[in-house]
């Protein structure tokens, strides 16, 4: 698995994505705030892999 501290990154990236995301309203923030309510499981499920396939990036692609 992760390592303490990469677990605590993806963490803070995830709630740093779920902010923006329920900040930004319209549909998106709609959706998040939905899915957070309703235990967030899928949420944080899209989260977690849009961190990762963001973190797997070249800093040139991020």
């Amino acid at each position: 698995m992760h390592s303490d501290e990469a677990t605590s990154n993806i963490r803070q990236v995830e709630q740093l994505m779920l902010d923006l995301v329920l900040q930004s309203g319209g549909e998106a923030g709609k959706a998040a705030a939905y899915h957070l309510c309703a235990g967030g499981s899928r949420v944080r499920a899209l989260l977690a892999l849009a961190a990762a396939r963001a973190l797997a990036r070249p800093d040139r692609e991020a």
